[in-house]
């Protein structure tokens, strides 16, 4: 999924929404799991584009436009039978900055808000390893921010260090290594702005000696399979999911629009949190 692209098994596209400035429809149809298989045919005899295998940033850019002037696209409907052509009046939206990151700073909260209620009864200080993303962007801003937030009730919850894990696993690993060789203090709880740190960060405790999952409880963020696996393994606690498969909430709200009902300015993506005791039950449904 690092290229952005968003396929079924044939090869046609899904869509993903996207943050910042876009278009909204007052025209066509789209409902269910529906395929998008070309589009950019601009006004009413543009030449379509096949958009199959195509990036999803640059499918939307095709779709994207001035507000009041009309877009084209082809669409396989779930159940099979004939393409649909659909038509689209653009719209312009207006997405604030807070509006944007809101669910991003949530995913810290939840992660914030499991680290509290495992600790709720403490009464000594529980230290806390944080392994932020890429230094400076929007996600690891925004998840370190709705951690501490909700953590700053609790006075014994404290991060004691703090450094970047560049989401990657290899770099993730190197920095647990490096933060486990140098802290004196002991370790509670490892908190990481995704799966794939946190995975790396297991590996390093492991070769330290430690038990990651028990020695030192992990929550991290993404919900990928690999974090399923390290669950029922027993070396992570619990993963907030971020959900990227939202074609199904695009395509509801389409409908909705379609069929000239209003929907909220802002939808929020269906997200929860999966732990150690869930993780068996819940790994076989996992897309991603």
């Amino acid at each position: 999924m690092a290229d952005g692209r968003r396929r079924t098994p044939d090869g046609a596209s899904r869509g993903k929404s996207q943050g910042g400035r876009g278009a909204s429809t007052r025209g066509g149809r789209g409902q269910g799991q529906d395929r998008l298989a070309e589009g950019g045919g601009q006004g009413d005899s543009g030449e379509f584009v096949d958009v199959v295998d195509m990036k999803l940033n640059d499918v939307v850019e095709k779709i994207r436009g001035k507000k009041g002037t009309t877009v084209r696209l082809v669409v396989l409907p779930e159940g099979g039978g004939d393409p649909k052509t659909i038509k689209i009046v653009r719209d312009q939206i207006d997405l604030k900055d807070q509006e944007a990151s809101g669910t991003i700073i949530e995913e810290g909260r939840k992660a914030g808000r499991w680290v509290s209620e495992t600790f709720k009864d403490a009464t000594a200080d529980v230290n806390i390893v944080e392994l932020q993303g890429t230094v400076g962007s929007a996600p690891a801003n925004d998840r370190k921010a709705g951690f501490e937030e909700v953590i700053a009730a609790n006075p014994h919850l404290k991060i004691i260090r703090s450094q970047s894990g560049d989401f990657t696993r290899a770099k993730g690993k190197e920095t647990m290594e490096a933060i486990l060789k140098s802290e004196s203090r002991k370790i509670h709880v490892l908190y990481a702005h995704n799966d794939d740190m946190a995975i790396g960060a297991i590996q390093a405790i492991d070769e330290a000696g430690l038990r990651p999952g028990k020695e030192i409880l992990i929550v991290s963020i993404d919900a990928v399979k690999g974090a399923f696996e390290a669950m029922i393994a027993g070396k992570l606690n619990a993963t907030i999911e971020c959900n990227p498969l939202l074609g199904p909430q695009l395509m509801t709200s389409v409908a909705e629009v379609v069929a000239g009902r209003p929907i909220p300015k802002r939808i929020v993506v269906e997200e929860t949190m999966f732990t150690m005791d869930t993780a068996k039950q819940f790994i076989q449904t996992r897309k991603y």
